[in-house]
C-alpha cells in the first residue's frame, strides 16, 4: 500500500506540474498576444515589455524572442535585437522569421555580410519565400553587387509576381545605370501591384520620363494624373511634401522645414534623407547641376544608407563626378 501511495503521489505531482506549465505558457500567450497589439500601434516600448513577461513566464518562447527583437529594431537598438535573434535561433534553429529578423537588424546596422548570410539562411529554410529575396537584394545593393541584386529581385517577382516592391527596387538599380526605357516599365508594375506609399513610384516616374526627352504633351499628360492622385490620396506627410512640391504648390524652403517636423530624431533623418534627394533631382532637371550636387551630398551625409534615396543620390554623385549625363 505504500508504494502504491507513493506512486500515486508522483502521478499528481507530475500532473500539477504539466498542469503549472500548461497554465504559464497559456499566461505567456497572453502577453505575447497584448505585445502583437502594442506593436501594431507603434507603442514598442508596450511590446517589449509585454514580450519579456511572456519569456519571464515561458523562458522557451522562440517567437517572443524573435518579436521582442523585431520591436527593438523599431526603436534603433540594433544590438538588442541581434541578441534576441540569435536566442531564437539557439531555442528553434529552423525559425525562419528569427533568421530573417537577424538579417534585419544587421542591415541596419550596416554590417552587410551578416544580413546576405541570414537572409541565405532563411532562403534554406524557404526557397519560396519572396521577401527573402527581396531584402537580400537590397542588402546587395548596399554592398554595390546591383548583379546580384537584380538576380534576387527578379527571383522575388518570379515567385510573388504581384509582389510590388522588388519592381520598384529593380526599377531604381536599372533608373541609377540610367536604363531609364528598363526602369520605366518596372515603376508601372509597382504601381500597377499597390505599391505604398504610390508617391513613390510615381515620382520615379515623373524623374525618368522626363529624362526620357518625351514630349511635352505627354508629360503634361502624366503629371496631371500624379496630381489627380495626390489631390484624393494623402500619404504620410515627407513623401506627401516633396509630392507637393514636384507640382508646384509649395517651395524647396517649405520642403525643408516640413521634413525637421518628425516624431524624433530618426524620423527627421529619414525625411530629409528624402528630401535632399528629390530636391537634387528637380534641380537637375532644371540643369542646375551644382545645386543637384549639393543636395545629393547633402543626402548622402544623413548617412540613411537603408533608403533607395540615398542609394540613388550615391549614384547620381558617381555620374556625375564621372561627367556622364
Amino acid at each position: 500500500m505504500v508504494k502504491k501511495g507513493i506512486f500515486f503521489f508522483r502521478f499528481l505531482f507530475s500532473i500539477f506540474i504539466v498542469t503549472t506549465a500548461f497554465a504559464s505558457e497559456m499566461e505567456a500567450q497572453k502577453h505575447f498576444d497584448q505585445a502583437v497589439r502594442f506593436f501594431f500601434s507603434r507603442n514598442y516600448d508596450g511590446a517589449i515589455a509585454e514580450f519579456t513577461k511572456a519569456i519571464e513566464l515561458n523562458p522557451k518562447f522562440d517567437r517572443a524572442y524573435t518579436n521582442r527583437g523585431i520591436s527593438w529594431m523599431e526603436k534603433g537598438e540594433y544590438d538588442r535585437a541581434i541578441d534576441d535573434c540569435s536566442i531564437a535561433m539557439e531555442l528553434n534553429p529552423k525559425q525562419l522569421q528569427a533568421y530573417s529578423s537577424r538579417g534585419n537588424a544587421w542591415r541596419f546596422k550596416g554590417d552587410f555580410n551578416q544580413a546576405v548570410a541570414d537572409y541565405t539562411k532563411a532562403i534554406e529554410l524557404n526557397s519560396n519565400e519572396a521577401r527573402l529575396y527581396n531584402n537580400r537584394g537590397a542588402t546587395w545593393v548596399n554592398k554595390g553587387d546591383f548583379e546580384q541584386a537584380i538576380a534576387d529581385f527578379t527571383k522575388a517577382i518570379e515567385l510573388e509576381p504581384k509582389y510590388a516592391m522588388p519592381y520598384y527596387n529593380r526599377g531604381n538599380i536599372l533608373y541609377c545605370r540610367m536604363n531609364l526605357k528598363g526602369a520605366i516599365p518596372d515603376y508601372h508594375k509597382a504601381l500597377e501591384n499597390d505599391y505604398q506609399p504610390r508617391n513613390y513610384p510615381y515620382l520615379m516616374l515623373l524623374i525618368t520620363l522626363q529624362k526620357t526627352g518625351m514630349s511635352q504633351k505627354e508629360y503634361e499628360a502624366y503629371k496631371r494624373e500624379f496630381r489627380n492622385f495626390v489631390a484624393y490620396n494623402r500619404t504620410y506627410d515627407s513623401i506627401w511634401n516633396i509630392s507637393l512640391f514636384y507640382l508646384g504648390n509649395i517651395s524647396e524652403e517649405e520642403v525643408l522645414v516640413r521634413a525637421q517636423k518628425g516624431r524624433n530624431e530618426k524620423q527627421i533623418k529619414e525625411w530629409l534623407c528624402e528630401a535632399y534627394y528629390y530636391l537634387g533631382e528637380y534641380r537637375l532637371l532644371k540643369g542646375d547641376k551644382k545645386g543637384a550636387e549639393d543636395y545629393f551630398q547633402k543626402c548622402i551625409a544623413t548617412n540613411v544608407f537603408t533608403t533607395a534615396e540615398y542609394q540613388n543620390a550615391k549614384a547620381m554623385l558617381k555620374r556625375m563626378a564621372e561627367g556622364k549625363p
